[in-house]
């Protein structure tokens, strides 16, 4: 039976992907480490349809990216001069891990998550990460951004 690789389908849906799709795609791939990338940049071939989508896909890729949501979040606030991190380790003011992060400016201490209408009901998933975005910045207060699918949906994403 006659197979392809994970590099080569990723490079053959380039060319039918749209960008933010083919970077969630790139960022899944290298997250779970199906590919390198250096595996999917030598899959690119010159003078085939996606080259461009598939190059522009793996300068935009990160692997610490851990849903498709996170990844498209990223990408809007980075397309309007917002660089985030990805997957931010919070800690308090004595270096205790509090929490971790979708987003994060970590430099203006601000945290940006990503909550899927999954989340939406679930009060235990959500609780200690109020409790760490409180506690982020002691004393000097935090802020806390949350995005979900219908917000980021109503913005054309």
């Amino acid at each position: 039976m006659r197979t392809t690789s994970v590099s080569r389908t990723w490079f053959d849906l380039a060319s039918r992907c749209l960008y933010y799709d083919h970077v969630a795609l790139t960022d899944a791939i290298l997250h779970r480490r199906l590919s390198t990338p250096e595996q999917l940049a030598f899959a690119i071939k010159a003078g085939r349809r996606g080259v461009k989508i598939a190059r522009l896909s793996l300068l935009a890729a990160d692997e610490r990216a851990e849903s498709p949501w996170e990844t498209r979040t990223r990408m809007m606030l980075h397309a309007v001069g917002i660089m985030v991190t990805p997957q931010v380790v919070v800690r308090d003011v004595l270096g205790n891990v509090i929490a971790r992060v979708d987003l994060a400016l970590p430099e203006f201490k601000i945290a940006i998550e990503y909550d899927g209408e999954h989340h939406l009901g679930i009060a235990q998933q959500r609780a200690p990460m109020l409790i760490a975005h409180e506690r982020w910045s002691e004393p000097a207060g935090s802020c806390c951004a949350s995005a979900s699918r219908t917000y980021a949906t109503t913005l054309g994403a």
